[in-house]
């Protein structure tokens, strides 16, 4: 048995707060928290899809099982980001695939 997850990567345009970051998702009630052992704010908008934003900005998107569809979990993140007031310009875009066999 093979686990397909596609994972998209991308760098900011400008640093990021993860403090501001993560008092504007919650006051715009998304399930968010601060992983304190990556320094990460988590953000997860349906089971199985995870958004990473790190201190230096990076950003992670885990959920995706085909390109297209990660590509879409990635958006609705950013989206999501976007909504709060929160400058969503990234570059260095890129998708990886990682499998796990069982």
């Amino acid at each position: 048995m093979s686990i397909k997850n596609i994972v998209v990567t991308a760098n900011p345009r400008t640093h990021k707060n993860l403090s501001s970051i993560l008092n504007a998702l919650l006051r715009k009630e998304v399930n968010c928290w601060k992983n304190t052992a990556f320094g990460s704010v988590n953000v997860r908008l349906q089971k199985g899809r995870l958004f990473q934003l790190f201190p230096s900005g990076r950003v992670i998107s885990l959920g995706g099982i085909t390109e297209g569809q990660a590509k879409r979990v990635f958006m609705r993140h950013l989206r999501t980001v976007s909504d709060s007031g929160i400058s969503t310009e990234y570059t260095n875009y890129s998708i990886q695939e990682y499998c796990c066999h069982i």
